[in-house]
């Protein structure tokens, strides 16, 4: 079981949630301040980052083929 990570308990036909121990919700919760505390130091250190690539445009594209009306032909000249 992880620390901090409530108990699913299966009676009969019901699902019963156990809240975590004490114990293990110390725990859990020192876990993620250590994480927090490593997160600032990286962010500390890290150099700023430059900002995001700038986006790529859309190019245009042809329409489908299959679904454009054909063109009609020029009527024959008549003499």
């Amino acid at each position: 079981a992880l620390s901090g990570v409530p108990l699913l308990r299966f009676a009969r036909q019901v699902i019963v949630l156990e809240p975590p121990q004490r114990d293990e919700r110390a725990a859990a919760e020192g876990a993620a301040e250590e994480l927090a505390r490593a997160n600032d130091r990286r962010a500390a250190l890290a150099p700023d980052a430059p900002d995001a690539a700038p986006k790529k445009r859309k190019r245009l594209r042809e329409p489908n083929p299959l679904s454009c009306k054909k063109k009609k032909p020029a009527p024959a000249p008549t003499s």
